[in-house]
């Protein structure tokens, strides 16, 4: 934590669908002083990417889909990058970040 300036964390480990364990490192304010604990809440930040990828590549070793696969055969909606209209966009370039879609 003090070699990637991180200055608090809590981690759980679940199996069987049960919590097994959990701890909680240094702060979840450092500025208040405030440690970190069960009952704090953290932002999430990117790790929903991470959940997002494994549960993606998890279908695609499912034969679901393939990598260079339209995402608009797969969306009830259209998304279409307004500067490469006519450019598909692929789950490989949404998981890779070279769609360049701006979420702004």
């Amino acid at each position: 934590m003090k070699d990637c300036y991180i200055p608090g964390l809590s981690v759980s480990m679940v199996a069987n669908y049960t919590i097994q364990m959990t701890r909680h490192f240094g702060y979840a304010n450092k500025e208040k002083k405030i440690n970190s604990a069960t009952d704090i809440l953290f932002n999430v930040e990117s790790i929903s990417k991470l959940v997002t990828v494994t549960a993606l590549m998890q279908l695609w070793e499912q034969g679901k889909f393939k990598l260079d696969d339209d995402i608009n055969d797969y969306l009830p909606f259209k998304v279409i990058n307004p500067n490469f209209n006519t450019t598909k966009i692929t789950f490989l370039m949404l998981m890779t970040h070279t769609s360049s879609i701006v979420d702004s």
